[in-house]
């Protein structure tokens, strides 16, 4: 019984993994661009990311200069997104 629930909890951490990796990131990428410009909507322009499973990174070109911005869940594989500068 004990290694079915450790395989069933493998598995769906492996699969929220792979939703924080794959998974549509549009909200994320929203946030980062937030954080890199201090402003919502600035026209700052995507140069470079990377996603895992467990964090976000992205690289901004605004009108101050390149900003990284790594973002990632309140607990890891679930929560909300927060993003900072790096």
């Amino acid at each position: 019984m004990a290694r079915t629930i450790f395989s069933l909890v493998l598995v769906v951490l492996t699969a929220l993994g792979l939703w924080n990796t794959y998974g549509d990131a549009t909200e994320v990428q929203a946030k980062a661009r937030e954080v890199a410009c201090g402003a919502p909507g600035c026209p700052g322009e995507l140069r470079q990311f990377s996603r895992s499973a467990i964090g976000q990174e992205y690289l901004f070109d605004t009108k101050s200069g390149s900003v990284a911005v790594s973002c990632s869940r309140a607990a890891i594989f679930v929560g909300d997104w927060a993003c900072q500068k790096k």
